[in-house]
């Protein structure tokens, strides 16, 4: 235990808006770390009463609110969020922003949203992840491209009357469309929507695979795909949950030129992650023991989130809902929730321990 506990004050969860959500994934952040946090909130909405080690939240009423100095130990009260912001930033030491120009042949490479919505999605995805939604192209049926920093981060477009539920869709990487297309109807898929070119931005496609999951393709022209991976913020993981767990490893071997390497091969848990030298870059789940009845095999695309339990509640905040909570695992904490308009998707947030070790990096 650290000997001078930190303790925050924050006075905006009425809203629970910007500051307050990154007051929060600090504070979370500096008790993992040893430090006691002390949460001062007006309205505290109970699904926020965080229990734990080191964490602790106190509903006042008022801000004349005495914090805690009868031990005779400082209080800090950081109530602005550029303050937290430079606490968080300076407990760093990874990289920020991992780009990627291209992605290797077989690879994810864009994500897109079908929103019965769309005016909703930008606003959600925008205030959740902290990306810029580009104006409607007219051309594309106004079809438009969320940015982070600049850089491409996902695609959204109005889904069509009487269509499937808004979902959002994976495209792996391919040097030629027609072709994949045509191995995949080799291979036992089936065609969703042909090769078709996108002016001179790239050509794409959409299949669905043995087991009836649907994938998409992307031969890139001028658009290369997403031009950041695996940081807070942007795609990164990806996921098939399967019944035909063999099945599926041949096609995405044989269509899309998978090097798979497996990495767990028992009856409680088969997966295979596709690897590009000594990166992996999606995977494989024998969901044949766990998936419900009526709930088809899919993919899944997992949004980076330092701070998952912050995060699910900034998305609850804002109409979403929480389908999963939170879980530590050894690849992280895990999630899973919906937009809403009902779009799943999930989170890949760090545990304590990695957060720790990050900051003590």
């Amino acid at each position: 235990m650290i000997d001078r506990p930190l303790r925050i004050g924050i006075t905006c969860y009425p809203t629970f808006g910007g500051s307050g959500i990154i007051a929060t994934e600090v504070g979370l952040s500096l008790a993992a770390r040893g430090h006691r946090v002390h949460f001062i909130a007006y309205e505290m909405p109970g699904r926020l009463r965080h229990t734990g080690d080191n964490v602790f939240f106190h509903e006042v009423t008022t801000l004349d609110y005495p914090l805690f100095d009868r031990s005779g130990q400082s209080a800090y009260v950081l109530s602005l969020a550029s303050k937290m912001v430079a606490s968080s930033r300076a407990s760093r030491r990874e990289p920020h922003m991992p780009t990627r120009e291209t992605a290797p042949i077989g690879a994810p490479c864009w994500v897109d949203l079908s929103s019965s919505d769309t005016g909703r999605s930008r606003s959600f995805y925008s205030e959740v992840f902290g990306w810029t939604a580009e104006d409607p192209n007219e051309q594309f049926g106004g079809y438009f491209n969320f940015t982070k920093a600049g850089v491409l981060i996902a695609g959204c477009m109005a889904s069509q009357p009487d269509s499937a539920p808004d979902v959002w869709s994976i495209y792996l990487a391919t040097d030629d469309a027609r072709k994949t297309v045509d191995a995949a109807a080799a291979n036992g898929g089936q065609v969703i929507v042909p090769a078709m070119d996108v002016a001179d931005l790239g050509t794409m496609a959409v299949v669905a695979d043995p087991g009836g999951a649907a994938i998409g393709m992307w031969q890139p022209g001028l658009h290369q795909g997403f031009g950041v991976l695996g940081d807070a913020g942007a795609p990164s993981w990806f996921e098939l949950h399967t019944r035909d767990y063999e099945t599926a490893l041949g096609f995405y071997r044989n269509v899309f030129r998978w090097d798979t390497q497996a990495v767990g091969d028992t009856p409680e848990f088969r997966y295979t992650v596709l690897r590009h030298g000594e990166d992996q870059l999606a995977g494989i789940m024998d969901a044949s023991g766990f998936l419900p009845d009526g709930v088809p095999a899919h993919w899944s695309v997992y949004f980076g989130a330092d701070y998952a339990d912050a995060t699910l509640a900034k998305i609850v905040e804002l109409g979403g809902s929480v389908v999963t909570p939170a879980e530590d695992t050894p690849y992280g904490r895990l999630a899973t929730a919906t937009d809403p308009t009902g779009a799943q998707f999930k989170l890949l947030g760090r545990t304590a321990a990695q957060l720790g070790s990050a900051s003590a990096g």
